[in-house]
């Protein structure tokens, strides 16, 4: 209890010098925003063991130090930063410690609307939310994040060529908390691929960053967002996703748990319009002490809507790996169908796996399966790779690999040599 009754006043402290800095930049009608946020954090039950939510993850000071250690380094300024390079074509921005700076040119990409919310006006922005404040109110790292981000980022995709890949590289230099915020707003008929990476810079100093994605897809469009968690061991990364998905809108998501002390990522996925469909992959990867909790909320709210959840788990050494996957079947939801599937691979005694996939139904007529496995790898196979002039290592790289690589199938083309790259090594780090 004194803990937390620390952290309410280090944040009241921090806010208030927070605040004051963003004052004169920013309209009324959105500091009110924030303050709402501040306001509510702390109502929603987290950082208790009694929570549900928190049941497998919860450890005394989890994220406490973190907290307190760099609240000191919230800073709203923006730095002057360059385009990042990476492996496939693609139209990449930059994030720095939660603020994105746009090179001279990049606020006029053809076909794509950048602003800052803050730019909009007070009608805008509440269109802008509203589909999603409810959810992002029942926890209180995303009201944070609504407290604390320096300048939120407003993304509407009208016109790009098919197949497109935006990629938003979000680094963590300073050793404070980062409150990353990005909206993504597709238009009709688009059909193009989103990637947020989260970095840190080569200093390990311990970072905390808190982000918070929202994603509208309207009526015929078709996304695939890929979320990859590569920070330093010695950071903590909380993440939150919202999705709401039009009529015949098509959402495909690839999420790669790979480096951070604690890592918690969310994501809530709502097929509000008939024949809208969800491909929801992820592959979580622990090792050493690491903490990896990852939650999935796909809500069916209209008839004809179709979702497939498959994460696949692997935990070593002394780390734990935690996945809770849940789907709601609302009454409007006639003729849906889901699956949900969490395969897991324990290579240590000491390492722990938390599973837990749900089904909350309410509907009459529809097709759900739900199902969780954790096991070894199987001696046979080793055997056999071995008998064949593998080393144990090789073979167990092998395994492993093939086994996490089920987790990507949902991934472009575009994209799978860069994504195989990281987690090819990945495997080779704990395989050896």
């Amino acid at each position: 209890m004194l803990a937390v009754q620390k952290i309410h006043q280090a944040y009241e402290s921090a806010y208030a010098i927070f605040n004051d800095n963003v004052r004169l930049s920013e309209p009324h009608w959105y500091r009110q925003q924030r303050e709402h946020g501040f306001n509510e954090w702390n109502k929603p039950a987290f950082l208790t063991g009694k929570s549900e939510d928190w049941k497998y993850t919860y450890k005394p000071g989890f994220f406490f130090d973190h907290m307190l250690d760099n609240l000191c380094s919230i800073d709203s300024s923006l730095p002057l930063i360059g385009k990042p390079s990476v492996d496939f074509e693609a139209i990449a921005l930059s994030v720095i410690d939660g603020v994105y700076s746009p090179i001279q040119d990049q606020r006029q990409i053809p076909g794509i609307e950048l602003r800052y919310a803050h730019e909009l006006d007070h009608a805008g922005h509440a269109v802008l939310t509203k589909t999603h404040e409810r959810a992002a109110e029942q926890d209180g790292f995303a009201q944070l994040n609504r407290a604390f981000h320096p300048h939120a980022l407003v993304m509407r995709v009208t016109a790009l060529q098919p197949k497109t890949v935006l990629y938003l590289n979000h680094t963590a230099v300073s050793p404070g908390v980062n409150y990353p915020r990005f909206y993504l707003q597709l238009g009709r008929d688009q059909d193009i691929s989103v990637v947020e990476h989260f970095q840190s810079s080569r200093d390990e100093r311990i970072a905390l960053t808190n982000a918070a994605t929202f994603i509208t897809i309207d009526q015929g469009s078709r996304l695939h967002y890929a979320k990859v968690i590569e920070q330093a061991p010695s950071s903590c990364h909380i993440s939150q996703a919202y999705a709401n998905l039009d009529s015949h809108a098509s959402l495909s998501t690839t999420t790669l748990n790979l480096k951070g002390e604690k890592v918690r990522s969310q994501q809530q996925i709502n097929l509000c319009g008939e024949h809208a469909q969800a491909n929801i992959n992820g592959v979580l990867l622990t090792s050493k002490d690491q903490l990896c909790d990852n939650r999935v909320v796909i809500n069916h709210r209209a008839a004809h809507t179709k979702s497939q959840c498959q994460y696949m788990g692997l935990a070593t050494d002394n780390s734990v790996a935690t996945f809770n996957g849940r789907i709601f079947m609302q009454t409007t939801a006639q003729h849906a169908s889901a699956t949900l599937r969490n395969p897991n691979l324990l290579l240590s005694p000491a390492a722990r796996i938390n599973t837990k996939p749900e089904l909350e139904i309410y509907a009459n007529n529809v097709k759900c399966t739900h199902g969780a496995t954790v096991g070894k790898i199987d001696p046979q196979q080793m055997l056999y790779l071995q008998s064949r002039g593998l080393s144990e290592n090789l073979a167990r790289r092998l395994i492993t690999t093939g086994f996490l690589k089920q987790g990507m199938n949902a991934i472009p083309a575009a994209l799978g040599a860069w994504a195989e790259k990281l987690i090819t090594a990945a495997a080779a780090e704990i395989a050896d």
